[in-house]
């Protein structure tokens, strides 16, 4: 379904429906760009799959968190998880790097993906991309997490803890790129715009060495893997890593 499909078929079915038009966006610094009525209740979010590429799961979360994968995999039980790539997202849930959204599992033929929605949400709106980055639709986070269980997707609420955060330098997109040229060079899938963490184990498989990557002035400079994560979630999602556990499940 694409963006006008979407959004009848959510008022189709009586979802009060508020919806955001804008430029298209493809990472969380063009998205603060735009002047949202609810800027603190939109969503990022994370299409992961688990190690034997059997499982996928696409997590929503506030748009100041960050999920350490390996914590919410073990608090949910689940095997490793890394970063579905692009051709997965196209072919399970029909989208594109920028537009992931909850409303991507109504193309999910197959009811691949299960749904795990930050608790944050509940009793409240959240914002997602209808299917399309250049619009943002507001309605009941209930109402969403019930249109996906009447497709036949499994979907959870999860408790999220925010971390620290850490104010992001003057020019984030400058840093961006240096990062993202780093991580392209180490065969990573990225969808920036849902503001993904890669997974720590990820990185190491690859034995290389990472450089010095300077990021904004307030943040530590990168100087390994794990630091190339944290400094990747400080660009996307201005998080720090001042505490073990930015992100931890109730």
């Amino acid at each position: 379904m694409n963006k006008e499909e979407t959004i009848d078929y959510l008022r189709e079915r009586g979802i009060e429906v508020e919806v955001t038009e804008h430029q298209a966006v493809y990472n969380m610094a063009e998205l603060d760009s735009v002047d949202l009525p609810y800027p603190d209740r939109d969503a990022k979010n994370l299409f992961v799959r688990d190690d034997k590429k059997r499982n996928y799961y696409l997590i929503s979360v506030k748009d100041d968190k960050r999920v350490d994968l390996k914590e919410f995999r073990k608090a949910q039980g689940l095997r490793a998880l890394s970063f579905a790539s692009a051709d997965d997202l196209a072919a399970i849930m029909d989208l594109t790097p920028g537009s992931v959204s909850p409303l991507g599992i109504l193309n999910d033929e197959e009811r691949k993906v299960t749904f795990f929605l930050d608790e944050a949400f509940k009793g409240g709106l959240v914002g997602v991309h209808p299917n399309d980055n250049t619009a943002t639709i507001w309605l009941d986070a209930d109402a969403l997490m019930h249109i996906v269980e009447e497709h036949g997707n499994e979907a959870r609420y999860v408790g999220l803890k925010q971390g620290a955060t850490l104010e992001l330098g003057q020019n984030p997109g400058v840093q961006l790129n240096k990062l993202t040229a780093v991580l392209k060079v180490l065969g990573l899938d990225l969808c920036l715009r849902e503001g993904e963490v890669p997974d720590p184990d990820s990185i190491r498989q690859k034995q290389e060495t990472i450089p010095a990557i300077p990021i904004p002035s307030k943040s530590a400079q990168a100087s390994g893997s794990d630091d190339v994560v944290d400094a990747f979630a400080i660009l996307i999602g201005g998080k720090s890593k001042a505490e073990p556990s930015p992100l931890t499940l109730d």
